[in-house]
């Protein structure tokens, strides 16, 4: 509950789609054990994809001396380009995933605490 004090968490529905150029080589990143590090309070990361219609991606998010654990994900069976967005203002941090032009990705994200286990948030991607 500690962290609650600290971050409001927003999950924005990104209604636009942008076009990626070829993915960024962070594999494997498929548990939070072997997660992408990422820090600060701004986080742009556009060239990321799943590579295969099963493929899950953790992050390793810290933000003043606090760890969360994000794990995106697709829900449709497909697989492609996307972007991981982060931006911090205040005590409320946005965190959104953004799929590429044309694609037919359907993603999911989940916030986790510092154990990788406990869920603190999750949302797909779309208003319902």
């Amino acid at each position: 509950m500690q962290y609650l004090k600290y971050f409001l968490l927003i999950f924005l529905i990104f209604e636009y789609k942008v076009t990626y150029a070829q993915c960024a080589d962070i594999e494997p990143n498929n548990d939070y054990s072997t997660a992408t590090a990422i820090s600060g309070s701004v986080v742009s990361m556009p060239n990321l994809c799943f590579t295969t219609n099963t493929d899950v991606d953790w992050y390793k998010w810290t933000y003043n001396a606090n760890v969360f654990y994000i794990k995106a994900k697709t829900i449709n069976a497909s697989f492609g380009n996307y972007g991981l967005t982060i931006n911090v203002v205040g005590n409320e941090a946005t965190i959104g995933l953004v799929s590429a032009s044309g694609s037919s990705l359907d993603t999911y994200l989940e916030i986790y605490y510092a154990d990788g286990i406990t869920l603190m948030a999750c949302n797909d991607d779309n208003s319902s």
